[in-house]
């Protein structure tokens, strides 16, 4: 989508030490007053997954976003994986590919 190529988007990357790419998300903000941000795409290979690729990308994302909120579709059966970093269900339940999804929200807390 327009999202990938926009300048404002950073997307992470992670690599095996053979430079075989393993995992991957997005980060990028919209225009809205409250600065919110949004992660997305966050896809690892499935050789690789059960390793903490995906959460050290999460965490670097969260850096990048600071003190914004944050905003992901997380597939549905990832709701408890998310909520380790603070996310939390902020809607219903939607299809995305035929996918179970729920839309998850992270604001600053403190």
């Amino acid at each position: 989508d327009d999202v990938d190529a926009d300048p404002g988007t950073t997307h992470l990357l992670a690599r095996a030490s053979s430079g075989e790419l393993v995992a991957t998300l997005r980060v990028f903000g919209d225009d809205s007053a409250d600065g919110l941000m949004h992660i997305g795409r966050v896809c690892t290979a499935p050789s690789w997954r059960g390793r903490g690729i995906a959460a050290g990308l999460i965490r670097r994302a969260l850096e990048l976003c600071g003190d914004r909120p944050v905003e992901i579709g997380a597939q549905a059966h990832l709701e408890q994986w998310y909520e380790q970093f603070g996310f939390v269900r902020c809607g219903p339940d939607y299809l995305d590919g035929r996918i179970p999804h729920l839309p998850m929200r992270r604001d600053l807390l403190g």
